[in-house]
């Protein structure tokens, strides 16, 4: 297995990640954040968004992903590779998966 499917089944296997439902436009909003600015402004922009009622469990749960990435220097350090696996949050919830 290569990093990315190793990332992709530790995210799999994480219930906080997987049992939350993530709004589309919100997980476009985090991966063009990240695209452009990178780990440490995505990491305060969904610090931030944890202060807000409707954000604070899709925030939670990419601050997880986050944290998991810091596991994969290569791919932490590749935008675009980060900027898909964000995007395909979404698809690996049950709520999705149907």
């Amino acid at each position: 297995m290569d990093d990315v499917e190793n990332l992709l089944k530790e995210i799999q296997e994480d219930k906080n990640i997987v049992n939350t439902k993530f709004s589309s436009s919100f997980l476009d909003n985090v991966s063009e954040v990240y695209e452009k600015h990178g780990f440490g402004v995505t990491k305060v922009f969904l610090l931030e968004k944890q202060k807000r009622g409707k954000l604070k469990e899709q925030a939670r749960a990419l601050l997880n992903v986050l944290n998991k990435l810091e596991r994969y220097p290569r791919i932490k350090s590749d935008r675009k590779i980060v900027r898909l696996i964000i995007k395909v949050l979404e698809a690996l919830t049950p709520q999705r998966r149907r």
